[in-house]
């Protein structure tokens, strides 16, 4: 059964290459990168999905904001995701943004979501995709508080 599954979503996928669309619950289309992202890290196929491929920092969504402010900052989320699956930045590059990353770490170590500092927000799936980078690349060490935290969040919530 679970096999008949993923033939069907395999083919799906490809009869809708590059065709994806986000829609919300109340049926505004968005182009976003961060779905695409995750799908080619699921699937490891680039033909099936589109996404910025950005020279640095990612951004949640293709073009301006929706829902939101049409300038939505770069994000530590999509960025993270960015960086652990695609294969378009070089490690020295990625470093440098890892060490960026460190800058927007709050007063309790806490990773924000945001590369804007008038957002200050934490969230812990956020945080989570940020661990998984640092991690990857041997650095996890330098955000002890927040993997603490996500720790306590699972604990206690």
């Amino acid at each position: 059964m679970a096999h008949l599954s993923e033939s069907r979503a395999m083919s799906w996928l490809k009869d809708n290459a590059k065709k994806t669309i986000s829609v919300t619950t109340t049926g505004i289309s968005l182009r976003e990168n961060f779905s695409p992202m995750l799908i080619y890290e699921a699937i490891g196929d680039r033909s099936l999905v589109e996404y910025l491929e950005h020279p640095r920092l990612f951004n949640f969504f293709v073009g301006n904001g929706i829902l939101t402010s049409d300038e939505f900052p770069f994000d530590l989320d999509t960025t993270s995701i960015g960086l652990t699956v695609t294969t378009h930045i070089d490690d020295k590059t990625k470093m440098s943004i890892m060490d960026d990353m460190l800058k927007y770490v709050n007063e309790q170590g806490i990773v924000q979501v945001y590369f804007d500092l008038s957002r200050p927000r934490t969230d812990p799936v956020v945080s989570v995709n940020v661990l998984t980078l640092f991690y990857t690349y041997g650095r996890g060490s330098e955000l002890q508080a927040t993997l603490d935290w996500v720790y306590s969040v699972l604990e206690n919530r």
